[in-house]
């Protein structure tokens, strides 16, 4: 029903070996659609986004979610949506006036996800997504009450700290 307006997103669905599985993301997409003006709205945006890239940036980052195109027991799909911000970073590099922006192929060694030319200057970029904590998605799972606090906690920005510093040391 979707298809045409949303080309990119169902080659994402299309990746899916069984779309009617429990755990299937894109389950009753299109219904989904049809029924929830809200996510149909996010799902176009999204698409505009994926629309931006160019064949081999969509193709690796294709090949990326499809291996995260099945769900974490605790966290969900926090790493496929985490994946498909990559897009957003790419078009970022992209508004600053990097030219050549690309994926960096995932290697045994730790590499930032996206590189680009700055007025010949290479620009390395690292998506970061900010998810929930092992406390939150454990409380989720067990539908455990929690508290609600209006500030960050210190675990946060211990990793914040720490992919900093990873990520000056690459």
């Amino acid at each position: 029903m979707f298809r045409k307006a949303l080309p990119r997103v169902y080659e994402l669905i299309d990746l899916i070996k069984d779309r009617s599985a429990p755990t299937a993301y894109f389950q009753d997409f299109d219904n989904s659609l049809r029924l929830e003006p809200l996510k149909k709205q996010v799902w176009l945006a999204r698409e505009a986004e994926l629309d931006k890239l160019d064949e081999d940036a969509w193709d690796c980052l294709k090949k990326e979610a499809r291996f995260w195109a099945r769900p974490h027991p605790k966290r969900g799909w926090e790493q496929l949506v985490s994946v498909l911000n990559q897009a957003r970073a790419y078009l970022y590099l992209q508004s600053i006036g990097c030219s050549t922006v690309r994926f960096i192929p995932r290697s045994e060694k730790k590499t930032p996800d996206l590189e680009g030319d700055l007025n010949g200057r290479t620009v390395l970029c690292e998506v970061k997504t900010i998810n929930i904590s092992d406390t939150e998605a454990n409380a989720r799972c067990s539908g455990a009450g929690r508290p609600i606090t209006g500030s960050l906690e210190d675990g946060f920005f211990r990793k914040l700290r720490s992919h900093w510093e990873n990520a000056e040391a690459t």
